[in-house]
């Protein structure tokens, strides 16, 4: 793809609604992994770095430190599966409710 077709694309994309961005971005996801699994990965291990500070900050508030990833996978059969779940130490006092 050359780099003026793929800047046309990516001003197109800019003037797309939220929804339709996600839109997008579940398609583009969906051709990835069609490609390479480990991409879907490596992406969504990006964006909980871009995001760290905000996760830090939020499980400080509810009394939760030592955040770890314990799973970060794909459903069977490449089934899109958004949900990451993290393990943590809560400080005495704090609670899940």
């Amino acid at each position: 793809m050359s780099k003026d077709t793929f800047e046309t694309l990516i001003q197109q994309a800019e003037k797309l609604t939220p929804d339709e961005k996600l839109s997008l971005a579940a398609q583009l996801e969906a051709i990835a992994l069609q490609v390479d699994p480990e991409v879907v990965l490596r992406s969504r291990r990006a964006k909980i770095q871009a995001c760290k500070q905000e996760i830090l900050e939020l499980a400080a508030k509810y009394g939760a430190d030592r955040l770890r990833i314990f799973h970060l996978s794909l459903s069977e059969g490449g089934v899109r599966d958004t949900e990451v779940n993290f393990l943590v130490n809560l400080k005495p006092g704090s609670g899940l409710l």
